[in-house]
C-alpha cells in the first residue's frame, strides 16, 4: 500500500526555483553593484519590465565584510576601463 504526503518533494521544489510566477524561466545574472559585486542570481525575465514579475533569489553567498565587497567591485571597474581602453585602441587600428 502507497501513502501520499501534501508536502513538497525536492523535484517539485527546483522546479519552482527555475521558473517565475508567470511561467517564465528564470534568467542567471552577476550583480556588480556596490552592495553585490560579483553575486550571481537568478530573476525572472520580466523582471523590472512592465510585468512586474518580482522573483528573485541569489545564487552566492554574500561577501563577507565590505572590504571584499568593495576591493570585488573596484576591480571590476578596473577591469571594464581596461576593456574599453582596448577597443579604442583596436578602433585606431582600423582608422
Amino acid at each position: 500500500m502507497s501513502s501520499s504526503s501534501s508536502t513538497p518533494n525536492s523535484t517539485t521544489r527546483f522546479r519552482d526555483d527555475l521558473f517565475c510566477f508567470y511561467g517564465d524561466r528564470m534568467q542567471v545574472h552577476t550583480s556588480w553593484t556596490n552592495c553585490n559585486p560579483g553575486r550571481r542570481f537568478m530573476s525572472c525575465p520580466n523582471y523590472g519590465s512592465n510585468r512586474r514579475c518580482r522573483k528573485f533569489k541569489f545564487l552566492d553567498v554574500e561577501l563577507p565584510n565590505e572590504y571584499y565587497k568593495d576591493l570585488m567591485f573596484q576591480n571590476h571597474m578596473q577591469l571594464r576601463k581596461l576593456e574599453r581602453d582596448n577597443q579604442l585602441e583596436h578602433c585606431k587600428d582600423y582608422t
